[in-house]
């Protein structure tokens, strides 16, 4: 299957998975106050939490790893992995009351004990369905993914009319999980086993260690600005600002899942060719920013509409921000290729080394919003920390890999001029006519994007 045919595929089972994940936010806006929803998002907040605990990347390990197709490099990544689900468990067990006071949700810490169940249920999941990545078969993840979304979304409405509150967002949260995990077992071509063989261990220690410390620096920076939202303004607010995060986040968290799953395979079968190295490198370049440049003018166009249309006129308070919040993602996502170029060399520390620069503007997010009072400030800070971050996760690229930087760095520029013109549109009236020319030499510097891909070059 070419990377076109299958880069269709996972594109599509993302946009599926995305749009349900939506609904179901969508739904739970509808459905309960701004305020409910306020407390709802905390959950969420909560879960991509255990996401951090559980997040060494051994199931990326076992699609990278020369060894990946042996069983006792599975079985042990097993092992591996329901030891972190334990230990995030009992995380989330020590931290709930103080994370109900972080957030202003004093009444909420027995709802948040309630997850500390998930890290565990998710840690039993078969790792074979990312094994069988490695042969280009998605299918198994692709059920396992859209089956829990569709059985969770349509629990919300039974789940409404018993409880009526925030309890059914709980609810849609903990069947979700339960069927993602029948499911992967019932994907799975090879039976879940368990072992613990020293050498894999000690390469998952190596190869885990910094996603894992990069995963609760990127805890802070994808969730800082909820968690100071809430802490200054309350849940209602925190509801009106996650349903425009949402909006801007749903469709990077697709891009940048497709990005590493179709590439990642790629560019490590091409760890050891430094020139179709080079070129899967410039060529994903490319189509991310690309992307990345086509949401914001998408955003532009029609994000305030479309937002109220999908969560009703009473976020409306949130739409003032909306476009911010899509730059501040677009140029996060943009990230994701300097990673995966590095994680298929082994090299996890890239996405790392990027999120300790990004984390050092939380802080003075924070500041500035508590001097200020504004949400403007707190989200154009995070902007300027974007930046950095993404042209620092470049220069380790070329540090630790040895890749030429050009191409990307002046397509990125180029981009990063149209964002800079649009929010200038929005924020300072200007006319439309002056985002023509960045967005003329955008178009100039990925004018050869359809070339490479016609060639084949970027095939597997």
């Amino acid at each position: 299957m070419t990377i076109v045919r299958q880069g269709s595929l996972l594109f599509a089972s993302q946009i599926a998975d995305s749009a349900l994940t939506l609904g179901r936010n969508l739904l739970l806006a509808r459905l309960l106050s701004v305020e409910q929803f306020g407390i709802a998002a905390s959950f969420s907040i909560l879960m991509m939490l255990i996401d951090v605990t559980q997040g060494a990347g051994l199931d990326r390990m076992l699609v990278q790893a020369k060894s990946g197709e042996l069983d006792k490099t599975q079985a042990t990544l097993q092992t591996a992995q329901l030891v972190m689900g334990i230990g995030s468990g009992l995380i989330i067990l020590a931290i709930s009351w103080p994370y109900s006071v972080v957030m202003g949700t004093h009444g909420m810490v027995a709802a948040y004990l309630i997850f500390s169940m998930l890290p565990v249920l998710r840690s039993l999941q078969n790792l074979d369905m990312y094994r069988l990545q490695r042969e280009n078969k998605f299918w198994p993840m692709i059920i396992r993914s859209l089956s829990a979304q569709v059985v969770s979304l349509a629990s919300i409405w039974p789940l409404h009319w018993w409880f009526g509150d925030y309890r059914t967002a709980i609810g849609s949260i903990l069947i979700f999980h339960t069927v993602a995990f029948v499911a992967s077992h019932l994907g799975a071509e090879r039976p879940i086993r368990f072992a613990a063989d020293p050498e894999v261990l000690a390469r998952a220690k190596r190869f885990g260690a910094p996603i894992l410390l990069n995963g609760v620096f990127l805890f802070f920076v994808m969730n800082g600005d909820r968690m100071v939202v809430s802490n200054r303004f309350g849940p209602e607010m925190l509801g009106a600002f996650s349903a425009a995060a949402l909006l801007a986040m749903s469709p990077t968290l697709v891009m940048s899942r497709v990005v590493q799953t179709l590439f990642l395979p790629r560019m490590s079968r091409a760890q050891d060719d430094q020139v179709r190295l080079q070129w899967l490198f410039n060529g994903a370049g490319d189509g991310t920013i690309l992307l990345a440049v086509c949401f914001t003018l998408g955003t532009a166009l029609v994000g305030v509409p479309l937002l109220l249309l999908l969560f009703g006129p009473k976020y409306a308070v949130a739409a003032p921000y909306l476009l911010l919040l899509v730059v501040m993602q677009s140029i996060r996502f943009v990230r994701a290729v300097p990673a995966v170029v590095a994680m298929a060399r082994a090299e996890t520390r890239n996405p790392l080394y990027a999120n300790i620069v990004r984390g050092a503007f939380v802080p003075l997010a924070f500041l500035a919003t508590v001097f200020s009072q504004d949400l403007f400030w707190l989200i154009l800070t995070g902007i300027m920390g974007e930046v950095v971050a993404a042209f620092s996760s470049t220069y380790f690229v070329r540090r630790m890999i040895g890749l030429d930087l050009r191409h990307f760095l002046w397509t990125l520029t180029a981009g990063l001029g149209v964002m800079a013109s649009l929010l200038a549109n929005s924020l300072l009236g200007l006319a439309w006519g002056y985002c023509l020319i960045p967005l003329a030499v955008f178009m100039l510097q990925v004018r050869g994007l359809g070339t490479v891909i016609r060639s084949g070059r970027l095939s597997a």
